[in-house]
């Protein structure tokens, strides 16, 4: 599980597990279970040839092993970790574009399956009729097995919902919408402070991930409610300095603004206002609108989380149903089924005009 030559340069939590940051959340919690099985007190309470020193010694490792899966076993905390120490985000951004680009095919590809399979089925249905009117004597009616959920298993339950959340596509409407909404965030490094009141700490990051002077992911469970940030969106101001629409790097400014922060409030949490702008898109929901009413299709379909976000669409945060402003997951889930009942779903999202291809960093 472990790789040598990079455990040494992986952050705390996945040292302490001894596992590569991308480990799967099922051998994650294998790896896991085995690590912790050996350490535990219980076991090595009766375990024979060891000493008291190596018994605390290992209970603390129990410990910390134990909390570090208790963070990253959890989707939403294992993700706000990642972004504070900087994991894979390059893969991420590349992601986002492969699934842009993806999109418009894949939508085809789906009517087009849509179609065959109608045909296929009015042909079937007319053979059926044909061969019905054919018979000499009528066929005897065939009792119609009542429907009971309970008698599926859970394996068969849970496969068709799975399936349920395959049947939708986004096809992407028209032209990008040129005009630019502008929108105003407090970056945060929160201080840790001892009982006494002095600082001990201050946050390394902000919690954002940047391309350029694009934040294209954050932390979100530090940046929520009125401080949400709707990404992928431009960075354009940095405290007093204007960046406009200039393709600059904003991490010189960033340090600045932050320098000053420090000095006009020592004692209080770091904060820089900035000023993003930020473009839409519309793209159009393609699926079985009935199942919108489902709620565990919902729970599938809707990233886990506080943000609107789409598990097809996770990397832009989703900004309107059908013209109704949303604000967070829950929301979300209530507009995707409200417009189950309209002719169709139009979702607005936070959209990339262009990509210059160069790194993504966490900052």
């Amino acid at each position: 599980m472990q790789s040598s030559s990079e455990l040494g340069n992986v952050p705390p939590h996945y040292k302490t597990l001894g596992v590569d940051p991308s480990i799967t959340p099922e051998d994650l919690t294998k790896h896991y279970r085995k690590v912790s099985l050996q350490l535990h007190p219980d076991r090595v309470a009766h375990r024979e040839g060891i000493t008291a020193e190596e018994r605390r010694a290992m209970d603390s490792q129990y410990q910390r092993i134990t909390e570090a899966y208790r963070e990253l076993s959890d989707a939403e905390k294992r993700s706000a970790y990642d972004t504070r120490h900087g994991v894979n985000f390059n893969a991420r951004v590349h992601s986002v574009l492969r699934t842009i680009h993806s999109h418009n095919d894949a939508a085809q590809s789906r009517m087009c399956a849509t179609k065959t399979a109608e045909e296929t089925s009015r042909t079937t249905a007319e053979k059926r009729r044909r061969d019905e009117t054919e018979k000499e004597a009528p066929a005897e009616e065939e009792e119609e097995e009542e429907y009971n959920p309970d008698s599926f298993s859970e394996d068969e339950v849970a496969a068709s919902r799975e399936k349920d959340t395959k049947f939708f596509s986004l096809q992407l409407l028209g032209v990008m919408d040129r005009t630019s909404h502008l929108r105003s965030i407090r970056l945060v490094k929160r201080r840790t402070r001892d009982a006494e009141g002095a600082i001990i700490d201050t946050e390394k990051s902000w919690g954002i991930v940047l391309h350029q002077n694009y934040i294209v992911d954050c932390d979100k469970t530090k940046y929520d409610g009125d401080n949400r940030i709707i990404f992928p969106c431009r960075i354009v101001q940095i405290g007093h300095f204007s960046l406009g629409d200039e393709e600059q790097p904003v991490t010189d400014k960033l340090r600045q603004v932050e320098e000053e922060a420090r000095r006009r409030a020592p004692d209080k949490d770091v904060e820089v206002s900035i000023l993003v702008k930020y473009n839409v898109q519309d793209w159009l929901l393609v699926g079985d609108a009935t199942l919108l009413q489902n709620a565990d299709v919902l729970d599938k379909f809707v990233a886990e989380g506080s943000y609107p976000l789409l598990s097809q669409l996770r990397s832009s945060v989703i900004t309107a149903v059908n013209g109704n402003a949303v604000e967070n997951g829950a929301e979300l889930k209530e507009a995707l089924a409200a417009s189950s009942q309209a002719n169709k779903t139009v979702l607005t999202a936070a959209f990339l005009p262009q990509i210059v291809k160069k790194k993504s960093h966490n900052y």
